[in-house]
């Protein structure tokens, strides 16, 4: 399978690849033409059906030769799909280059069984810029790590050295639930097994750490605690006015005596209830 045919450069510079679990769809990044695309039937008949970040087949210009958007691309990268099958694209593959954040485009966006082509639908979420995301991965649960480009410049993320934990990846948020906080200096390389074990891959020291169960580092802050249950009134603070409001409640839901009465019908649920009763009452 090549993808040439739809390029208008000399080279096609692959920078990432994502596949639907049943192979029904392989979405691959072409950095060099700051596009991504989705190729149908990738193993029998392959066939491009839907082009993100330009609005034909033959272009190719960063961010459609004008500003960022949500429609646009700039040297597109790391590609993840996550168990619901909504696409993150790193839109950022060079160090220091691109748009450097992060997209997400849900998969009712880009609906399966399309026959006409479809050309830059806007992303539905957008992470903050200065998200310079080089790697993506999801655990079984859906959570997410995601690695970053040490040399992106700005405020945090920015020069992020350390992986990032997020419990909620379809919120973006400026802040992360939590980090990989080890000797790194370029660990963005990431990736899950089976067991929801995290893989890093620290390039600047060429070697892989592995990591049981990380959203461990970052547990789950504890419910509220329930508010405490309503206390009896203090019968010794009450005047014969208040008794006798509380006892004209009691009297329209038990009895038909008159509002008169309502201090005796009081001091019958307090006896009931086995409270003390106060003295002068």
């Amino acid at each position: 399978m090549t993808l040439d045919g739809l390029s208008t450069g000399p080279r096609v510079v692959i920078t990432g690849m994502a596949v639907a679990p049943d192979s029904s769809y392989l979405w691959v990044s072409e950095g060099s033409n700051n596009r991504v695309l989705r190729i149908r039937n990738p193993l029998t008949v392959p066939v491009v059906d839907c082009i993100l970040g330009q609005n034909s087949k033959d272009a190719v210009l960063s961010n459609r030769g004008g500003a960022m958007g949500l429609n646009t691309l700039f040297y597109p990268g790391e590609l993840a799909l996550d168990k619901e099958g909504n696409l993150f694209v790193g839109d950022h593959a060079g160090e220091g280059s691109g748009n450097c954040r992060m997209l997400v485009f849900l998969a009712s966006t880009i609906p399966a069984g399309k026959t006409a082509m479809i050309y830059g639908p806007n992303a539905d979420r957008e992470y903050p810029r200065a998200f310079g995301s080089k790697g993506i991965a999801f655990d079984s649960q859906g959570r997410m790590v995601v690695g970053f480009d040490p040399y992106v410049s700005g405020p945090p993320p920015a020069g992020q050295h350390f992986p990032a934990l997020y419990r909620n990846p379809l919120t973006p948020q400026a802040a992360s639930d939590d980090h990989v906080l080890d000797y790194f200096t370029a660990g963005y390389s990431v990736a899950f097994d089976a067991d929801d074990n995290l893989y890093v891959g620290d390039n600047t020291r060429s070697r892989v750490v592995v990591y049981w169960e990380p959203f461990g580092m970052a547990p789950v802050p504890p419910p509220p605690p329930p508010p405490p249950p309503p206390l009896p009134v203090d019968p010794t603070t009450l005047t014969r006015t208040e008794a006798q409001k509380i006892g004209q409640q009691v009297t329209k839901a038990l009895t038909t005596r008159k509002a008169s009465a309502g201090v005796d019908v009081f001091r019958y649920v307090y006896k009931g209830k086995g409270w003390p009763w106060p003295e002068g009452l």
